[in-house]
């Protein structure tokens, strides 16, 4: 505390003392010094104190000194001359002190703005520091001291890279000093996974102070731009996002055990199976006219859950493959795919009696095969629900920026509101679906489908009645 008022001791005196001294010089001088014009000076030094006080306090002073110079000092002139410079005097005093005024209160406004924006970064959850222009450390909040070990007073106003120290034990460029570059083009930043903008966003590995664990850093920045544009600082936020990736791991290789399971029990279970599907299908040509009603019933059942085992294996099959494959290189045209999935399913589709209605639809750049599953599955569940309601069954899509949204829209009974988040969970099937056939698994590959490529598969009721299954997906250009 009495570091910070030392300064101010000394500015103080340097004003008195300057009053008196331009006092003393103006007694000796006619007509005084510039009328009191060097008073001003006096004023200004005001603004190196804190408040408006002192302001007022200077002008008030050097007024009076500005008067007493007119009545004490030399004549020289007349006295109209002589009290018409000290009213200019006065005047550019008081026009000094309302400038000083104004801008004191726009440093306090600023001050306000600054403490309020330090007290929102200080509780932000991410590990979260601002630089100025020169690269100055203007804050740091708790959670940068916990990430780093390094305390707010240590790290606040220095510069030279201190911040990249902290983090990462060295000086030198880190991603804020890259968004204080951002203005430059054809800039080139290391590391770099996305720019938003001004946004840049990266990951880099560090050893934390703390725990002695690896942390995985997820790093976000853009510069802080004045109103005409000028970068006058920049801000970065961090997130250790190590528990994240450990837990994206562990799910990966889940996923990899539970798709090589999947194959294997398919494999294994598919001999047996054909062999059971090729026996009961020679019984029930050749051999069934030696077994009664009963028998021949058993049989026919036989050979229909055998089929129905088949179709989910293969399902669980296809379901285990998505999301291998990456996207093409040129983009699919979703009007050919259609066109084809239509042709497999015009089997199902006649004996239905549905009445398919195509619109218009995005060239997107997701594998063939995939798209493929998604109206295969779609159209074929509004075949089998919706089909012989007499309303078409309407397929369409559009684009929006990076997204696009396939939709497929029927006129039929419905999916109750409770039931339609289940619908795409493996092996669901509503109490309207038991009758009709499938395994349950089609609408779970529509839904993984669209989390591999960033979105989401849904369904609403459509306007009238009926249902609208919806596909959303991240499709860049």
């Amino acid at each position: 505390m009495q570091s910070s008022n030392r300064p101010r001791r000394g500015v103080f005196l340097t004003a008195i003392a300057l009053s008196v001294l331009i006092l003393l010089v103006d007694l000796q001088i006619p007509l005084g010094v510039a009328g009191g014009v060097p008073y001003v000076a006096v004023v200004l030094l005001a603004l190196w104190l804190p408040g408006r006080r002192y302001i007022l306090f200077f002008s008030s002073l050097c007024i009076l000194f500005t008067m007493l110079g007119f009545f004490l000092s030399p004549g020289g002139g007349e006295n109209w001359q002589i009290l018409s410079n000290r009213l200019l005097a006065a005047g550019a005093i008081l026009v000094t002190t309302g400038l000083c005024l104004q801008r004191k209160g726009g440093e306090k406004e600023l001050h306000d703005v600054l403490r309020r924006l330090e007290s929102i970064i200080e509780f932000l959850p991410d590990a979260t520091f601002v630089i100025d222009a020169q690269g100055r450390v203007l804050a740091w909040n708790r959670a940068m001291e916990e990430l780093t070990g390094v305390g707010k007073q240590q790290i606040l106003g220095r510069g030279d890279h201190a911040y990249a120290a902290a983090l990462f034990g060295a000086k030198g460029p880190v991603l804020i000093d890259w968004a204080m570059r951002a203005d430059e083009p054809g800039l080139h930043v290391p590391e770099l996974l996305k720019r938003d903008g001004d946004t840049l966003v990266s990951e880099r590995c560090l050893l934390r102070h703390d725990t002695g664990r690896r942390a995985y850093l997820w790093m976000r920045a853009a510069p802080i731009r004045e109103r005409d544009g000028r970068i006058v600082g920049a801000i970065e936020s961090i997130r250790d996002i190590a528990e994240r990736m450990a837990a994206r791991s562990d799910l990966q290789k889940a996923n990899r055990e539970l798709e090589a399971f999947v194959r294997t029990v398919t494999h294994d279970l598919r001999s047996p199976l054909s062999a059971i599907l090729g026996f009961s299908d020679l019984m029930l040509e050749g051999q069934g006219g030696q077994l009664d009603e009963t028998g021949q019933e058993f049989l026919r059942e036989i050979h229909t859950q055998g089929k129905r085992m088949q179709a989910l294996m293969e399902d669980l099959l296809q379901l285990a493959r998505v999301g291998q494959l990456e996207r093409p290189a040129e983009p699919v045209d979703l009007n050919r795919v259609a066109a084809e999935v239509v042709r497999n399913l015009k089997g199902l589709l006649d004996e239905t009696g549905t009445q398919l209605r195509i619109h218009e639809l995005p060239s997107v750049r997701i594998p063939e095969t995939l798209l493929c599953q998604i109206l295969d599955n779609l159209i074929g569940n509004a075949a089998r629900y919706a089909g012989g309601q007499g309303s078409p069954v309407e397929v369409g899509g559009e684009r929006s920026g990076s997204r696009v949204r396939i939709h497929v829209r029927d006129q039929g009974p419905g999916i109750p509101e409770d039931a339609r988040d289940r619908v795409f969970q493996v092996f669901y099937r509503g109490a309207g679906a038991r009758a009709k056939g499938g395994t349950g698994v089609g609408l779970a590959t529509v839904a993984k489908i669209a989390g591999l490529y960033g979105g989401r598969a849904w369904v609403e009721e459509t306007p009238g009645g009926g249902s609208s299954f919806f596909v959303d997906m991240e499709d860049p250009a």
